[in-house]
């Protein structure tokens, strides 16, 4: 078995590659990544709150449509519900996509919220309205794919400030061995 050679010392053509390609794809994505990030925690919590009663719009709906989706061993079942804002507020009519636990036809509807996903910055614009119906987990997966979303801004953001700290520690090094090199002056 031979012994391993240890790689070779990274030359100018790697640190343009590292700076110029590398660099801003991990800084783009550490931005990307924060933004839908906080979209997500943001929707989670707001349809959270509409499950507990605590946010969204007020007002009666009905079962206007019920749709089964069968997708290889499970079959998934789509409700839409026509809402009818009862607050004087801003008037919403219109069939929206109810989220619900449980059967849609045997669930109470009395307290389901209309609830707008969070628009934050360029994230998120054509999110239409959803109904949330009282204890529906529908912000679960809001809330895993904004952890998700959070460990991957973190991990871009750490690998972007490789190259940058890199170069900063081989500039501490060339200055250390200069100082060391220097003659002294008697």
């Amino acid at each position: 078995m031979k012994p391993r050679q240890p790689a070779p010392e990274g030359g100018p053509l790697q640190r343009v590659i590292a700076f110029g390609i590398i660099w801003p794809i991990a800084c783009l994505a550490t931005v990307v990544l924060t933004q839908l990030a906080w979209a997500l925690g943001n929707d989670a919590y707001t349809f959270h709150q509409a499950a507990r009663g605590n946010a969204g719009a007020v007002g009666e709906t009905t079962l206007s449509r019920t749709e089964e989706i069968s997708g290889g061993r499970t079959t998934i079942t789509v409700c839409q519900g026509l809402f009818v804002s009862s607050d004087g507020s801003k008037p919403h009519i219109g069939v929206y996509k109810l989220h619900v636990d449980g059967d849609c036809e045997t669930t109470d509807l009395s307290d389901v919220r209309l609830v707008t996903p969070h628009n934050s910055g360029w994230m998120s614009r054509d999110d239409t309205p959803i109904l949330v119906g009282p204890g529906s987990s529908v912000w679960l997966s809001s809330a895993l794919m904004g952890t998700l979303c959070t460990i991957g801004a973190l991990a871009c953001g750490l690998f972007s400030l490789g190259p940058p700290l890199g170069s900063l520690f081989q500039l501490m090094d060339r200055l250390r061995q200069r100082r060391t090199k220097a003659p002294a002056n008697d």
